[in-house]
């Protein structure tokens, strides 16, 4: 996010072109395709994520159009002689800023809700994530959990120990009280 919304301020402040700033938000986004193997919560946190730069495509856009209004006025100011010229000026300027005030509270909304819903589901993938990792009765660590365990110890030490243990008739307890 630090990215693009450094692009949106430097359009905003007028230090980059609308159109620049507009390809640089596009570069950012790549949407994958249908068949991608994505499962649903990465498809929904990519559209969540497609609807954010969409979204600061239309800021970028009507950033655009309030600064050609702003250089408009300051090349038309000068060149005016009456005070009617100029009260029209100001009253359209104080139109533009309006508009473009009131479709960045819009933005502003929809940002919110969007970060909310990405939020929402950078939780609820963490929470697969580790129901993934776990046995849903006993809570403990199973076998895709003890590979990743095992991977991060290897590349954290330089030495590990693994100890194995065999229980001698151990089925007759799991026969006797259950598998779970």
């Amino acid at each position: 996010f630090g990215m693009i919304a450094f692009s949106v301020f430097a359009v905003g402040a007028g230090f980059a072109d609308a159109k620049v700033a507009g390809r640089r938000l596009e570069a950012l986004v790549l949407e994958p395709p249908a068949e991608s193997g994505l499962n649903a919560a990465e498809q929904r946190f990519a559209a969540d994520l497609a609807l954010i730069v969409k979204l600061l495509q239309t800021h970028i856009t009507a950033n655009a159009g309030y600064s050609e209004s702003l250089a408009r006025a300051n090349a038309d100011l000068p060149q005016l002689n009456t005070s009617e010229e100029i009260r029209a000026v100001v009253l359209t300027l104080i139109e533009e800023n309006h508009k473009i005030q009131t479709k960045m509270d819009e933005l502003s909304t929809s940002l919110d809700e969007s970060v909310n819903k990405i939020e929402k589901l950078r939780s609820n993938l963490a929470d697969a994530n580790d129901k993934a990792m776990r046995d849903p009765l006993t809570g403990l660590g199973n076998r895709r959990f003890f590979d990743q365990e095992i991977d991060l110890a290897l590349g954290d030490a330089e030495a590990l120990c693994l100890l194995m243990c065999d229980l001698d008739r151990f089925k007759a307890i799991n026969d006797k009280f259950g598998h779970a």
